[in-house]
């Protein structure tokens, strides 16, 4: 979408830079040169994410993963809103002719200050696509052995998640919720690849400024749909997932916000976690299931951490009981401490010792 901007509109109103391949160009040219640039935004996290490559290997990388790059600028993160290490680079922004074009992701809306959003073309994925494209750039994480050889650390595993899609569109439908005055166009990217006519003589309806779209649809590369979920990860978000994706389709608020604070939904019980007192450790939502359940391998390793610290499992509740189990009627300390399944799967790991002896 910013590489159309700049065909129907002009480089001057794209504010930005072509990442990652010009800012790592740029980069190879400070390495070699030795000179500094304090507005590099990205070298931090650049440096971070390849930290175990050269620059060039970085770059050459970077293209397989996207060969036409990203429009970006300072804000594209951060927001557009005032910084004070970017004060000057606001200042260039507000100082461009015409209402300049920038891009800011979710996350980065989220952040914005609404009088600097004049008015915003959203752009949608499905939640499927942006987790298997996550996954491509995750999978870029390998080690290399002594004998030059790289591994996946991955495997056959696959580590793609909704989660990540699910957090930053309710962080940007909120922030669209609580600014109702900021005209907001949806635009599907299947959608942009597959009718672009149609598709992008909305968008520049929208906009509502004189432009050749024509010229935008020349510049659509259909051969950058590269990221189709040829497996599917097993989650319990897929579901709250699909729930935000029709959300942002229809501008529903209410659904985001019943996902937002609803306890039943797994976009809040995968993150909750609390304190197992029995064990003394950490738990979660999959972590307690388990452990009613009696898998033999969890009950040893918390049965077996909590008598090497003498804890009294034997008198003390089991939180998921007692506060936190969301599906079935929350029990009484008393009732958790009398029908202690830790007790009552020790029983029965004794009964089977005894018939095996």
């Amino acid at each position: 979408m910013m590489t159309i901007m700049r065909k129907v509109y002009g480089e001057s109103r794209v504010f930005g830079e072509q990442f990652p391949q010009k800012k790592q160009l740029r980069f190879l040219d400070i390495q070699q040169n030795g000179e500094s640039d304090e507005r590099f935004a990205y070298r931090k996290y650049l440096q971070g994410l390849w930290k175990s490559r050269t620059t060039r290997e970085r770059l050459e990388k970077s293209i397989d993963l996207n060969p036409n790059g990203f429009w970006e600028s300072p804000f594209t993160t951060n927001g557009l809103r005032y910084l004070p290490r970017h004060s000057d680079v606001l200042k260039d922004l507000e100082e461009m002719e015409g209402k300049p074009i920038l891009k800011v992701v979710s996350q980065g809306l989220a952040k914005s200050d609404p009088s600097k959003v004049d008015r915003v073309v959203f752009m949608v994925r499905h939640p499927r696509n942006v987790a298997k494209s996550q996954e491509r750039l995750n999978r870029e994480f390998l080690v290399k052995k002594e004998s030059g050889e790289e591994v996946d650390l991955f495997g056959d595993m696959v580590v793609h998640s909704p989660k990540m899609f699910i957090d930053v569109s309710i962080s940007a439908m909120r922030w669209m919720e609580r600014h109702p005055e900021i005209p907001v166009h949806v635009v599907l990217f299947d959608d942009l690849l597959d009718d672009p006519e149609q598709t992008l003589e909305s968008v520049f309806d929208f906009i509502g400024e004189e432009g050749d779209f024509g010229e935008g649809v020349s510049v659509i590369d259909k051969k950058l749909r590269r990221s189709y979920p040829e497996k599917t990860a097993k989650s319990n978000l897929w579901n709250d997932a699909e729930l935000v994706y029709e959300s942002i389709l229809k501008m529903d608020f209410e659904v985001i916000e019943n996902l937002r604070t609803n306890p039943r939904k797994w976009t809040n019980r995968e993150s909750r976690g609390w304190l197992c007192a029995r064990s003394g450790l950490t738990a979660m939502e999959g972590i307690c299931q388990a452990c009613k359940a009696m898998s033999p391998a969890l009950l040893d390793d918390f049965i077996s951490k909590a008598d090497e610290k003498n804890a009294p499992w034997r008198e003390i509740p089991c939180a998921f009981e007692v506060a936190f189990d969301v599906d079935n009627p929350l029990i009484s300390i008393e009732e958790s401490i009398q029908n202690n399944h830790w007790t009552h799967y020790v029983s029965r790991r004794a009964g089977e010792v005894s018939d095996d002896s």
